[in-house]
């Protein structure tokens, strides 16, 4: 649509450049779910509002671990990345790992309480639905040998809300 409005190169460039992106985008849209100006979040954050302008257009290999850990701090948010590379198997293993410490978390939450522990039972259901059909998806992928899958470098993910978004 760009190409055809007459939009110069340069714009272009950096168009595909942003695109590329995903942990930067991923802040970002943090910041603005929260209702947050960059100036707002700058206080937050105790620095300026340029440098979260630069933050914000910074490529993702370029920002470092603090400035995320800041940045997500102060929107009240979290994110979680992994950083490669790691064989498939180690990637799924380290997802699994997560995944049952934030089980053991999630029990320990329950308590005495009947209907949190109902609500508690009907969510690890529901979790175990979807991971039950997402294997059985991926073994019939394999069996049929479609698609390929590529381990990332940076795998970035985020979670807000009530559920785990999964990005890249």
């Amino acid at each position: 649509m760009l190409e055809d409005a007459g939009t110069p190169q340069e714009v272009l460039d950096s168009v595909k450049e942003v695109e590329s992106q995903e942990l930067v985008p991923i802040l970002t849209g943090m910041r603005v779910a929260k209702g947050l100006t960059q100036k707002q979040l700058a206080e937050l954050m105790g620095c300026t509002q340029g440098r979260i302008s630069k933050l914000e257009q910074s490529r993702d290999l370029d920002l470092r671990i603090s400035d995320v850990v800041d940045y997500v701090s102060a929107v009240e948010d979290a994110v979680w990345f992994t950083i490669g590379p790691k064989t498939l198997a180690e990637h799924i293993k380290l997802h699994v790992s997560a995944l049952r410490q934030l089980l053991e978390q999630l029990v320990a939450l329950s308590g005495d309480d009947p209907s949190i522990k109902q609500g508690i039972n009907r969510f690890l259901d529901e979790i175990l639905i979807e991971t039950g059909q997402r294997l059985e998806s991926a073994k019939e992928a394999i069996a049929n040998k479609q698609g390929t899958i590529q381990k990332p470098i940076v795998e970035v993910g985020l979670i807000s809300g009530p559920g785990i978004k999964h990005l890249g």
